[in-house]
């Protein structure tokens, strides 16, 4: 089992561009600080998708207009069940999720939440990028 994923919930910013990884899709200030300190620290990393659930950096995806559905909403249980088959095949012990504003990132932290707990997952909420470095320090 590997280690940690750091992620960080989507953008509705994104390039007109028809697909690509992550770095080439979403034009957002955020997901871009976001990449630019996950790949000096050299973690594995990831975008938290309203519509393609876990995208790690490598991926490709189209480009979408989706948000993340809330639990009231009746696509709720198929995304949780998505993320969790996604989280079992990836195999992280930890997900590390980078939200600066958990207010405005509900939906994702419920969604993520919910996903976590079936396999036992720790997630760790972090709030500044500077904890990304800061919480790498502490791997064995």
């Amino acid at each position: 089992m590997k280690n940690k994923l750091y992620i960080t919930y989507c953008s509705n910013k994104k390039f007109p561009i028809i697909e690509g990884i992550p770095e080439r899709l979403y034009d957002s200030t955020r997901i871009q600080s976001f990449i630019r300190v996950c790949k000096l620290t050299n973690v594995d990393y990831g975008i938290l998708s309203g519509k393609y659930g876990i995208v790690k950096n490598d991926t490709i995806i189209q480009n979408y207009d989706t948000l993340m559905p809330t639990i009231y909403d009746n696509e709720y249980e198929g995304m949780v069940s998505l993320i969790q088959i996604q989280l079992h095949m990836l195999s992280y012990r930890e997900i590390v999720y980078y939200v600066p504003n958990e207010y405005r990132a509900k939906r994702y932290v419920d969604i993520l939440k919910d996903s976590c707990k079936m396999y036992g997952i720790l997630l760790t909420l972090i709030n500044h990028l500077s904890d990304i470095h800061n919480y790498t320090k502490f791997d064995i």
